[in-house]
C-alpha cells in the first residue's frame, strides 16, 4: 500500500488507493465509489497510434466477476498488441450501487495480462463463509534450473517428475513426452528455488485440485492438476505432489530428453531454467480463440489448433507448421446396441439413462424429450432437450463416454454469412474440470444468432457433457447462462 485519497474531484463519494511493487514503483490503482452514472456508450475495440510507425489495439469485453457484471479492457496478443497497455477492470456491485475500477501499471498487470487484474477484482468481493487472504488466491511463479534425474532433489532449484515402476519404486522420467502422456504421476520439488529463496510457505498451501505448471517456453509447457498433496514431513527440504496432466503444448519440445543442469534442450539453447507456476487458477485465454496462432494445445481430451480457411465457410486445416497429435480412441468395453435405442418422454425415465446428470434450468423451462443409443447421437450416453416458458426449443444437454481423445478442433473460424462472421473456441475450467466454449465474440464480425456451446470433461468418470443453447439468452456472446447450466451438472443433487 502506498497512499489513498477521498473527497477529491474524481472520487467525490468513495476512494482511490495506490499500491506499489516490491521495487517501489506504482503497480495498481483501485477505486471504489458510488455509481452515479450509467449506460454510457463505449467502444468494444479500437486502434490508436502509440508511435509514428506503430498502432495499438485495445478491446473492451463484458465479464462476470463473483456474480457481478464487469468490463475488462486490455490489449490482446497479436497484431497491435502493446505490453504497456493499461489493463482496466470495472465491476458493478448492485447491492451497494457502487463501482470498483482496477487499473494495472506494473508489467504483470498490463498489456494482455487481464486475468491478473480480474483476480485482484475477485478478491474485493469475498463471499460469506470464504476465507480471506488465502495464499494461493493468486498464482506464484518461481524459477528452477536443475532437473534431477536421480529423483533425489536435494539442492536448491532442483526438481523431478516421477513415475511408478512395476516394482513400485518411483523413478524420474527423462523425456518431454513422459511429462504429458500420463506417465508422470508425481512432482518432487525442492522448497528453495534457483535463487535459493525458500517457497515453502506457498507449497505448504497446495491442496488437491490446485494447479502446478511446468514451463520451458510459451509453446512448451504442461499444466498439472494436483491429485494428492501428502502431509508435510518435519524438516523436509522438498515437497511431493501427485499430479495428472490437464493442459499442455509441445510445439518446441516435441521429442527428446529433458534438459538437466548444463545440458542442451530441444532448441539447442540450453533452457535448463524453467518456471514453476502454482495457484488455484491459471489463465487460459491466450490458449484459444484468435489468440492461438502458432501452436496447438491439448486441454483435457481435446486438441485446439490454429485454423486456416481458403475462404469463409470453407473446411480448413491446421497450418503445416503446427505440430498436431493424432487422435486416440478409447472403447468402453462393450458394443453398442442400436436396436435398443430408447426415447423417453418423461423426465423420471430420462434420469435412468446412462451418465445422466441433473441440471438447474431457468425458471419456466421444462423437459421436452431425450434419447440414448442412436448411431448419430451418443452411443454410450444421452441427449436431452428443454423448452422455454413459451414452449420453444431452448437448450440441449448431452452426456457420453469420451471415446475419442485428442481429436482436433479449430480455435477460430469464419462462417459463410454475408459478411462473414467470427466464431471462436476458447478454453476454460468449470468445477475444477477442463472445458471449452464456442461463441461469437462482440465486435464487427459478431454473429448474434450463433448458438453458444460449452463442453466439459469429467476425468473421474471419463465422460463429456455438452450444453448447447438455442434460446436468445444463450446465443451470440451470451456465455454465462450456458456456463451456469454446465456448472449445475456437477453441483446438483443427482450426479450419476
Amino acid at each position: 500500500f502506498s497512499n489513498a485519497r477521498t473527497g477529491g474531484y474524481d472520487v467525490s463519494y468513495g476512494y482511490c488507493a495506490i499500491y506499489v511493487s516490491a521495487d517501489g514503483y506504482p503497480a495498481v490503482r483501485i477505486c471504489g465509489e458510488h455509481a452515479w452514472d450509467s449506460r454510457w456508450a463505449e467502444e468494444t475495440s479500437w486502434v490508436a497510434k502509440s508511435a509514428p510507425d506503430e498502432v495499438l489495439q485495445g478491446v473492451l469485453e463484458t465479464r462476470m466477476i463473483r456474480g457481478r457484471p464487469a468490463l475488462a479492457s486490455y490489449s490482446p496478443l497479436g497484431l497491435g498488441h502493446s505490453d504497456s497497455f493499461t489493463v482496466s477492470v470495472r465491476v458493478y456491485d448492485e447491492v451497494t450501487e457502487s463501482m470498483y475500477e482496477l487499473r494495472g501499471h506494473h508489467s504483470s498487470v498490463s498489456g494482455s495480462n487481464v486475468d491478473a487484474v480480474i483476480e485482484l477484482a475477485r478478491s474485493l468481493f469475498v463471499e460469506a463463509g470464504q476465507e480471506e487472504g488465502q495464499m494461493l488466491a493468486r498464482a506464484f511463479l518461481f524459477t528452477y534450473d536443475t532437473y534431477d534425474t536421480t529423483g533425489a532433489v536435494t539442492t536448491a532449484g532442483s526438481y523431478a517428475f516421477l513415475t511408478e515402476g512395476e516394482d513400485g519404486a518411483m523413478t524420474a522420467v527423462t523425456t518431454y513426452e513422459a511429462l504429458r502422456d500420463g506417465t508422470t504421476t508425481m512432482l518432487k520439488i525442492h522448497t528453495a528455488d534457483a535463487d535459493d529463496t525458500s517457497q515453502a510457505d506457498v507449497y505448504d498451501e497446495v491442496e488437491e485440485g490446485h494447479l502446478i505448471e511446468w514451463s520451458q517456453a510459451g509453446d512448451c509447457f504442461v499444466r498439472y492438476r494436483v491429485s494428492d498433496a501428502p502431509a508435510l514431513s518435519e524438516g523436509a527440504i522438498s515437497r511431493e505432489f501427485g499430479v495428472r496432466p490437464e493442459t499442455y503444448a509441445w510445439q518446441s519440445c516435441q521429442t527428446g530428453s529433458l534438459p538437466t543442469s548444463g545440458s542442451e534442450g530441444a532448441s539447442g539453447t540450453a533452457p535448463t531454467a524453467i518456471t514453476i507456476t502454482v495457484g488455484t487458477a491459471l489463465p487460459l485465454e491466450h490458449l484459444g480463440g484468435t489468440n492461438l496462432t502458432d501452436f496447438a494445445v491439448i486441454h483435457g481430451p481435446w486438441q485446439l489448433t490454429p485454423y486456416v480457411q481458403s475462404q469463409p465457410g470453407a473446411v480448413g486445416s491446421a497450418p503445416a507448421s503446427v505440430a498436431v497429435k493424432a487422435p486416440q480412441y478409447h472403447e468402453l468395453g462393450r458394443q453398442p446396441d442400436f436396436a435398443n435405442a430408447v426415447y423417453p418422454e418423461a423426465l423420471a425415465e430420462a434420469r435412468e439413462l446412462p451418465y445422466w446428470r441433473e441440471p438447474e434450468v431457468p425458471e419456466g423451462w421444462t423437459f421436452w424429450n431425450a434419447r440414448s443409443g442412436e448411431l448419430g447421437d451418443p452411443v454410450w450416453g444421452y441427449c436431452a432437450e428443454w423448452t422455454d416458458a413459451d414452449g420453444y426449443p431452448a437448450m440441449r444437454i448431452c452426456g457420453s463416454y469420451a471415446d475419442v481423445r485428442r481429436n482436433w478442433h479449430p480455435a477460430s473460424w469464419l462462417t459463410n454469412h454475408t459478411p462473414p462472421r467470427r466464431v471462436v473456441r476458447e478454453l476454460l475450467v468449470i468445477a475444477d474440470r477442463p472445458a471449452w466454449m464456442s461463441y461469437s465474440p462482440l465486435g464487427a464480425q459478431h454473429l448474434s444468432s450463433g448458438s453458444v456451446r460449452v463442453t466439459v470433461y469429467d476425468p473421474a468418470t471419463e465422460t463429456v457433457y455438452s450444453v448447447q443453447g438455442w434460446h436468445p439468452s444463450m446465443r451470440g456472446a451470451n456465455i454465462e447462462p450456458v456456463i451456469a447450466v454446465v456448472r449445475s451438472l456437477f453441483e446438483g443433487t443427482r450426479p450419476q
